[in-house]
């Protein structure tokens, strides 16, 4: 079984997929290899540019691909023996990919979605703002849109929001229309939703819980996305890890 890791928005470099988590975007190479065991015969972490370029960007979603596929590998063959784990955003540019045949899942791969913003998130709404004015927030929300990239500066120094967020918007067409969230019911195996913007204690908690409080969501959510986008229609979730769902 060969584990394929999708990261989600705000990464900004790209270069060729690597078999350890070399930015610990994944919590760590080390970490991780105690959770997955001996599950995976080999691991892939992509590493593309998710922050200037929305997630129905063409050439991010054949850079997901290739990832997938692997080294050398045929985009028009089905991928087999493979588990793919997309997070965030990563979910949106995988989903799209496949949903238009760049590449395709076989029968004995299985695809894991974890934080999807399928119909997209307020936040978005609320990060144009905050680019636009950084000043007047708090810190805590200045600090994440610094370590989250949610900004650009052009060469006039004015502000706007990087592209991937604009396209997480939840009135984008693409999201509004519900396709991706359709399509992710009937390939996705298993998926994961965040119902706490606190979460376990780290470095991003009181950011999170801050985003999450000016948004106003008005559910729960993971200080990014609201339940009622990451969760997938016809699926019974539970509070168990270990369901599926």
């Amino acid at each position: 079984l060969r584990c394929v890791f999708l990261h989600g928005v705000g990464e900004v470099n790209t270069s060729p997929p690597t078999p350890t988590d070399t930015d610990s975007y994944w919590g760590g190479s080390r970490k991780l290899s105690g959770f997955l065991g001996e599950a995976c015969n080999s691991t892939s972490f992509v590493h593309q540019d998710s922050t200037t370029r929305a997630w129905d960007d063409a050439e991010l979603q054949a850079a997901y691909c290739d990832a997938v596929v692997g080294a050398g590998g045929d985009l028009s063959a089905s991928v087999d023996d493979a588990l793919v784990v997309s997070h965030s955003m990563g979910n949106l540019i995988f989903a799209d990919a496949l949903r238009k045949g760049t590449c395709k899942l076989g029968p004995s791969s299985r695809w894991i979605s974890l934080a999807a913003p399928w119909r997209g998130s307020k936040a978005a709404i609320f990060i144009e703002k905050l680019c636009l004015n950084a000043t007047i927030f708090e810190a805590p929300l200045r600090w994440i849109a610094k370590e989250m990239n949610y900004c650009t500066t052009a060469p006039n120094g004015t502000h706007s929001i990087n592209a991937a967020y604009v396209s997480l918007r939840p009135d984008n067409p693409a999201l509004a229309s519900g396709e991706l969230a359709e399509y992710a019911a009937a390939h996705v195996a298993a998926a994961q939703c965040g119902d706490s913007a606190y979460g376990l204690t780290s470095i991003y908690s009181l950011a999170l819980e801050s985003l999450a409080a000016v948004v106003g969501y008005g559910e729960s959510n993971d200080g990014m996305v609201p339940i009622s986008s990451c969760q997938i229609g016809g699926k019974n979730y539970s509070g168990n890890y270990s369901s599926n769902y």
